[in-house]
């Protein structure tokens, strides 16, 4: 297990190799048709079990224009509005509505689920099919009240984002309000450990998180490792399979008094937010500093200890 002391050193560099990322998502084209704002209404009954709603009812060729056209313009709207619907004012009916004849809901609330959890699912864009090759492509929902409090979206649902790139979401979204970082350990003997980076911006109500691989091992004492990480350089969908997760968007209503911990355990319904270490001030500074800048190829190393 980490523990509570990690240090970040920005003070030595190193070039990696060039990645293909660019050859990973193709540009779609602009779609022709418009968002359909009333369509049959679909009810999902709120239980733990999984429930679907009947199969979309246009032609593949209507819902791949609709897809496309979401995909390009994001429905319209900036983040943290997903598609056209604001987190914290959109009921669910309404997405029912929007999008109940283009593609499939389910209920995937379990127990453990502070708010509900709804998926959507559609086929993706054409260009996209290869890369999606589950035919899977969409976002799910926390529901509360039957109101839409958080999307959760990869960054690829969203033409400008769908190639990642770090200098683009420091560009867009300007230095994270909180920075963390933390290893998670190979099960596998002799395997570097992979990382986590999830930047945090309560005020504008978006978190993005990424888990991309270390390259190099700097120095291991008994507790203490020493990792080079390049977070420029991050996963895309065709790295899953090496069990890398590309990065993803929570979208919420903005709210600079939310924390970390309440969307990690509340929204995301997970448990490991005391391994997630934030930057100080002047290391998160120095951190959005060099990779603002798109051109930069510097690598991080990054020191953490851990209990036995």
């Amino acid at each position: 297990m980490v523990a509570a002391t990690i240090m970040l050193f920005l003070m030595i560099s190193c070039s990696v190799p060039t990645t293909t990322e660019n050859s990973v998502f193709a540009t779609a084209t602009p779609g022709g048709s418009p968002i359909i704002e009333t369509l049959l209404p679909a009810t999902i009954t709120s239980t733990d079990t999984h429930i679907s709603t009947p199969r979309a009812t246009l032609s593949p060729t209507q819902i791949t224009e609709i897809v496309k056209a979401l995909y390009d313009n994001n429905g319209g709207c900036e983040l943290p509005c997903l598609w056209g619907l604001a987190p914290g004012t959109t009921p669910i009916q309404v997405v029912y509505n929007r999008f109940a004849e283009i593609g499939r809901f389910e209920n995937y609330t379990r127990p453990v689920d502070v708010f509900q959890v709804i998926y959507f699912t559609t086929t993706p864009p054409n260009d996209l099919v290869s890369v999606f090759s589950d035919g899977g492509w969409g976002f799910s929902m926390r529901v509360k009240d039957n109101m839409v409090i958080g999307f959760v979206t990869a960054s690829a649902n969203i033409k400008k984002f769908s190639v990642p790139s770090l200098s683009e979401f420091f560009s867009d979204f300007g230095k994270p309000e909180e920075l963390r970082m933390r290893i998670i350990e190979s099960m596998v003997i002799g395997e570097n450990p992979d990382y986590e980076i999830a930047l945090f911006y309560p005020s504008r109500g978006i978190f993005i998180r990424w888990r991309g691989e270390t390259q190099s091992v700097v120095s291991q004492k008994e507790k203490n490792i020493t990792v080079m990480i390049c977070p420029q350089y991050m996963p895309t969908q065709a790295d899953t399979i090496k069990g890398l997760s590309p990065p993803f968007f929570y979208l919420f209503s903005p709210d600079k008094n939310i924390l970390f911990d309440e969307i990690i355990q509340k929204h995301l319904s997970e448990d490991p937010s005391g391994s997630y270490q934030p930057l100080d001030k002047a290391n998160a500074k120095k951190f959005y500093d060099m990779y603002l800048d798109p051109t930069n190829k510097d690598c991080i190393p990054f020191s953490y200890s851990f209990s036995p």
